[in-house]
Protein backbone atom coordinates (compact mmCIF):
# COMPACT_ATOMS: atom_id res chain seq x y z
CA UNK A 1 0.00 0.00 0.00
CA UNK A 2 2.75 2.59 0.80
CA UNK A 3 4.31 1.92 -2.61
CA UNK A 4 0.93 2.33 -4.33
CA UNK A 5 0.28 5.62 -2.54
CA UNK A 6 3.76 6.90 -3.38
CA UNK A 7 3.23 5.92 -7.01
CA UNK A 8 -0.05 7.84 -7.18
CA UNK A 9 1.59 10.93 -5.69
CA UNK A 10 4.59 10.55 -7.98
CA UNK A 11 2.49 10.36 -11.13
CA UNK A 12 0.56 13.41 -9.98
CA UNK A 13 3.86 15.25 -9.44
CA UNK A 14 5.06 14.28 -12.92
CA UNK A 15 2.14 16.23 -14.35
CA UNK A 16 3.19 19.42 -12.54
CA UNK A 17 6.13 21.79 -13.19
CA UNK A 18 9.61 21.16 -11.85
CA UNK A 19 11.42 18.06 -10.62
CA UNK A 20 8.79 15.59 -9.33
CA UNK A 21 11.13 14.29 -6.62
CA UNK A 22 11.81 17.81 -5.31
CA UNK A 23 8.10 18.58 -5.40
CA UNK A 24 7.22 15.53 -3.28
CA UNK A 25 9.86 16.50 -0.75
CA UNK A 26 8.50 20.04 -0.58
CA UNK A 27 4.94 18.78 -0.12
CA UNK A 28 6.12 16.44 2.66
CA UNK A 29 7.84 19.34 4.43
CA UNK A 30 4.68 21.44 4.27
CA UNK A 31 2.53 18.60 5.63
CA UNK A 32 5.03 17.92 8.41
CA UNK A 33 5.17 21.56 9.51
CA UNK A 34 1.41 21.86 9.46
CA UNK A 35 0.95 18.66 11.47
CA UNK A 36 3.66 19.63 13.93
CA UNK A 37 2.13 23.04 14.57
CA UNK A 38 -1.41 21.81 15.17
CA UNK A 39 -0.83 18.42 16.77
CA UNK A 40 2.64 18.06 18.30
CA UNK A 41 4.00 21.47 19.20
CA UNK A 42 3.44 20.82 22.93
CA UNK A 43 4.57 17.18 22.84
CA UNK A 44 8.06 16.84 24.40
CA UNK A 45 8.88 13.66 22.45
CA UNK A 46 7.91 15.24 19.13
CA UNK A 47 10.05 18.26 19.94
CA UNK A 48 13.08 16.27 21.07
CA UNK A 49 14.74 16.06 17.58
CA UNK A 50 14.15 19.78 17.20
CA UNK A 51 15.77 20.50 20.55
CA UNK A 52 18.77 18.32 19.64
CA UNK A 53 19.19 20.19 16.34
CA UNK A 54 18.70 23.65 17.87
CA UNK A 55 15.74 24.26 15.60
CA UNK A 56 14.99 23.94 11.91
CA UNK A 57 17.37 24.96 9.15
CA UNK A 58 16.85 28.53 7.80
CA UNK A 59 14.69 27.38 4.88
CA UNK A 60 12.36 25.32 7.06
CA UNK A 61 12.25 28.00 9.74
CA UNK A 62 10.83 30.35 7.09
CA UNK A 63 8.35 27.62 6.15
CA UNK A 64 7.30 27.29 9.80
CA UNK A 65 6.70 31.04 10.16
CA UNK A 66 4.89 31.34 6.81
CA UNK A 67 2.64 28.37 7.59
CA UNK A 68 1.53 29.75 10.93
CA UNK A 69 1.11 33.31 9.66
CA UNK A 70 -1.04 32.18 6.74
CA UNK A 71 -3.20 29.85 8.84
CA UNK A 72 -3.91 31.91 11.94
CA UNK A 73 -1.73 34.99 12.04
CA UNK A 74 -0.93 34.23 15.69
CA UNK A 75 2.64 32.93 16.01
CA UNK A 76 1.99 30.86 19.14
CA UNK A 77 3.76 27.76 17.84
CA UNK A 78 6.82 29.72 16.75
CA UNK A 79 7.02 31.37 20.16
CA UNK A 80 6.60 28.08 22.03
CA UNK A 81 9.30 26.35 20.00
CA UNK A 82 11.92 29.07 19.83
CA UNK A 83 11.47 30.42 23.36
CA UNK A 84 12.42 26.95 24.56
CA UNK A 85 15.32 26.77 22.10
CA UNK A 86 16.55 30.21 23.14
CA UNK A 87 16.67 29.10 26.79
CA UNK A 88 18.41 25.88 25.81
CA UNK A 89 21.06 27.70 23.76
CA UNK A 90 21.54 30.22 26.58
CA UNK A 91 22.12 27.45 29.14
CA UNK A 92 24.53 25.59 26.85
CA UNK A 93 26.52 28.75 26.17
CA UNK A 94 26.72 29.55 29.87
CA UNK A 95 28.16 26.07 30.42
CA UNK A 96 30.82 26.75 27.77
CA UNK A 97 29.20 24.58 25.10
CA UNK A 98 29.71 24.98 21.33
CA UNK A 99 26.02 24.49 20.41
CA UNK A 100 26.86 21.24 18.61
CA UNK A 101 25.40 17.81 19.27
CA UNK A 102 26.46 14.66 17.51
CA UNK A 103 23.76 13.21 15.21
CA UNK A 104 22.58 9.81 16.40
CA UNK A 105 22.01 6.46 14.72
CA UNK A 106 22.10 5.89 10.98
CA UNK A 107 21.39 9.57 10.28
CA UNK A 108 24.53 10.50 12.18
CA UNK A 109 26.55 8.05 10.07
CA UNK A 110 25.11 9.44 6.84
CA UNK A 111 25.78 13.01 7.89
CA UNK A 112 29.54 12.40 7.89
CA UNK A 113 29.39 11.80 4.15
CA UNK A 114 26.91 14.58 3.33
CA UNK A 115 28.49 17.60 5.00
CA UNK A 116 30.16 20.50 3.31
CA UNK A 117 33.81 21.04 4.32
CA UNK A 118 32.90 24.20 6.28
CA UNK A 119 30.31 22.38 8.43
CA UNK A 120 31.53 21.25 11.87
CA UNK A 121 31.71 17.43 11.98
CA UNK A 122 29.23 17.21 14.87
CA UNK A 123 26.76 19.84 13.64
CA UNK A 124 23.13 18.74 14.23
CA UNK A 125 20.73 18.24 11.34
CA UNK A 126 17.37 19.91 10.78
CA UNK A 127 14.77 17.19 11.51
CA UNK A 128 12.59 18.43 8.66
CA UNK A 129 15.48 18.04 6.21
CA UNK A 130 15.63 14.40 7.27
CA UNK A 131 11.93 13.98 6.47
CA UNK A 132 12.42 15.55 3.05
CA UNK A 133 15.43 13.38 2.25
CA UNK A 134 13.60 10.19 3.22
CA UNK A 135 10.53 11.08 1.15
CA UNK A 136 12.67 12.00 -1.84
CA UNK A 137 14.73 8.81 -1.58
CA UNK A 138 11.55 6.70 -1.55
CA UNK A 139 10.04 8.67 -4.41
CA UNK A 140 13.14 8.22 -6.54
CA UNK A 141 13.08 4.44 -6.04
CA UNK A 142 9.36 4.44 -6.86
CA UNK A 143 10.06 6.31 -10.09
CA UNK A 144 12.76 3.83 -11.09
CA UNK A 145 10.50 0.88 -10.28
CA UNK A 146 7.66 2.42 -12.28
CA UNK A 147 9.96 3.05 -15.27
CA UNK A 148 11.08 -0.57 -15.03
CA UNK A 149 7.87 -2.47 -14.29
CA UNK A 150 5.36 -0.26 -16.13
CA UNK A 151 7.52 1.19 -18.89
CA UNK A 152 4.69 1.40 -21.43
CA UNK A 153 2.77 3.73 -19.11
CA UNK A 154 5.50 5.43 -17.08
CA UNK A 155 7.89 6.43 -19.86
CA UNK A 156 5.40 8.42 -21.96
CA UNK A 157 4.28 10.16 -18.75
CA UNK A 158 7.89 11.01 -17.93
CA UNK A 159 8.55 12.30 -21.45
CA UNK A 160 5.78 14.87 -21.02
CA UNK A 161 7.14 15.99 -17.63
CA UNK A 162 9.99 18.35 -16.76
CA UNK A 163 11.93 15.34 -15.49
CA UNK A 164 14.24 14.86 -12.52
CA UNK A 165 16.74 17.52 -11.55
CA UNK A 166 20.51 17.17 -11.64
CA UNK A 167 20.93 16.22 -7.94
CA UNK A 168 18.32 13.47 -8.16
CA UNK A 169 19.66 12.22 -11.48
CA UNK A 170 23.08 11.95 -9.85
CA UNK A 171 21.53 10.07 -6.96
CA UNK A 172 19.78 7.64 -9.32
CA UNK A 173 22.91 6.97 -11.36
CA UNK A 174 25.18 6.66 -8.34
CA UNK A 175 23.00 4.54 -6.07
CA UNK A 176 20.57 2.60 -8.23
CA UNK A 177 22.18 1.73 -11.58
CA UNK A 178 22.80 -1.91 -10.65
CA UNK A 179 19.29 -2.45 -9.31
CA UNK A 180 17.49 -0.55 -12.10
CA UNK A 181 19.79 -0.67 -15.16
CA UNK A 182 17.05 -0.09 -17.76
CA UNK A 183 15.42 2.78 -15.88
CA UNK A 184 18.69 4.59 -15.15
CA UNK A 185 19.79 4.18 -18.76
CA UNK A 186 16.47 5.68 -19.86
CA UNK A 187 16.96 8.66 -17.53
CA UNK A 188 20.53 9.17 -18.69
CA UNK A 189 19.68 9.03 -22.40
CA UNK A 190 16.50 11.09 -22.14
CA UNK A 191 18.22 13.80 -20.11
CA UNK A 192 21.11 13.96 -22.58
CA UNK A 193 18.64 14.27 -25.46
CA UNK A 194 16.76 17.10 -23.76
CA UNK A 195 19.93 18.98 -22.91
CA UNK A 196 21.22 18.66 -26.46
CA UNK A 197 17.99 20.16 -27.82
CA UNK A 198 17.86 22.92 -25.22
CA UNK A 199 21.52 23.85 -25.72
CA UNK A 200 20.88 24.21 -29.46
CA UNK A 201 17.96 26.55 -28.75
CA UNK A 202 20.12 28.57 -26.37
CA UNK A 203 22.86 28.92 -28.97
CA UNK A 204 20.26 30.32 -31.35
CA UNK A 205 19.07 32.71 -28.65
CA UNK A 206 22.64 33.90 -28.16
CA UNK A 207 23.26 34.22 -31.90
CA UNK A 208 20.10 36.25 -32.44
CA UNK A 209 21.21 38.78 -29.84
CA UNK A 210 23.89 39.79 -32.34
CA UNK A 211 22.94 42.97 -34.16
CA UNK A 212 23.68 41.32 -37.52
CA UNK A 213 20.82 38.85 -36.98
CA UNK A 214 18.35 41.25 -35.35
CA UNK A 215 15.72 40.68 -38.06
CA UNK A 216 15.49 36.93 -37.45
CA UNK A 217 12.43 35.97 -35.42
CA UNK A 218 12.93 34.33 -32.04
CA UNK A 219 10.99 31.09 -31.61
CA UNK A 220 9.19 30.33 -28.35
CA UNK A 221 11.45 27.31 -27.83
CA UNK A 222 14.51 29.53 -28.09
CA UNK A 223 12.98 32.13 -25.81
CA UNK A 224 12.36 29.71 -22.91
CA UNK A 225 15.17 27.17 -23.37
CA UNK A 226 17.28 28.80 -20.64
CA UNK A 227 14.40 28.45 -18.21
CA UNK A 228 13.96 24.76 -18.95
CA UNK A 229 17.69 24.19 -18.48
CA UNK A 230 17.58 25.92 -15.09
CA UNK A 231 14.65 23.68 -14.09
CA UNK A 232 16.99 20.74 -14.64
CA UNK A 233 19.86 22.23 -12.67
CA UNK A 234 17.73 23.42 -9.74
CA UNK A 235 14.59 21.24 -9.65
CA UNK A 236 12.47 24.40 -9.28
CA UNK A 237 9.45 25.06 -11.43
CA UNK A 238 9.85 27.78 -14.06
CA UNK A 239 7.45 30.01 -12.15
CA UNK A 240 9.55 29.80 -9.00
CA UNK A 241 12.75 30.59 -10.91
CA UNK A 242 11.44 33.94 -12.21
CA UNK A 243 9.76 34.96 -8.97
CA UNK A 244 11.20 38.06 -7.34
CA UNK A 245 13.54 37.32 -4.44
CA UNK A 246 13.17 39.59 -1.45
CA UNK A 247 16.38 41.27 -0.26
CA UNK A 248 18.07 39.93 2.87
Amino acid sequence: MPFALTLVHLEEALQKPGCPICRLGDEAARRSVDGFLWENVNDPESRRPLQEAYGFCPEHTRLLVTTEMESSGVLLGVNLIYESLARQAMRDLQKGGSLQSAPRGVWGWLERFRRRPTTPPDAPTCPLCRVVEEVQANALITLLEDLTLHAEHARPLYLRADGVCLPHLRQALHLHTQRFPEATRFLREETARRLETLAAHMREYIRKQNWAYRDEAMSEEERVAWLRVLVFFTGYSAERLVRRIEPF
